[in-house]
């Protein structure tokens, strides 16, 4: 069980979904990050916000600009899909899934393969914010 899940968390890091995911939140800490450079240009260093008030998902972030975290939010559910489920799709559509559910049955390829999407969603996202 702990290979197949491995095996399918690698092979979804590679597919195309998971890279367009991570760079779309990549160019969402980008965009927030360049936005407050901007705002705060020139204030004194203890005049600015606290940094995690700062950041994309902020509550307090809302009270000066809200842009960035609307966005994020309205775009969170595609890019949740991006990565698990195109990727079963394309797994149906090459029939890989009938192969591996002959080999291992279907009660461990749908557990195997609901842990893989949670793992690589995890690792996309949690690469974005410590990137």
């Amino acid at each position: 069980m702990r290979k197949l899940v491995m095996y399918q968390t690698t092979f979804l890091l590679k597919q195309r979904e998971a890279v367009a995911a991570f760079l779309l939140l990549m160019w969402f800490v980008i965009g927030n990050y360049l936005g407050n450079v901007t705002t705060f240009r020139g204030m004194d260093v203890t005049q600015m916000y606290y940094p995690l008030k700062m950041m994309t998902l902020s509550y307090n972030r809302v009270n000066y600009n809200a842009d960035i975290t609307t966005l994020f939010i309205m775009l969170y559910p595609i890019m949740v899909t991006l990565l698990a489920g195109f990727s079963y799709v394309k797994e149906q559509q090459t029939r890989e899934e009938v192969y591996l559910i002959t080999r291992i049955g279907k009660k461990s390829y749908l557990r195997s393969r609901l842990w893989a999407s949670f793992f690589t969603t995890a690792v996309v996202f949690f690469c974005s914010i410590f990137a």
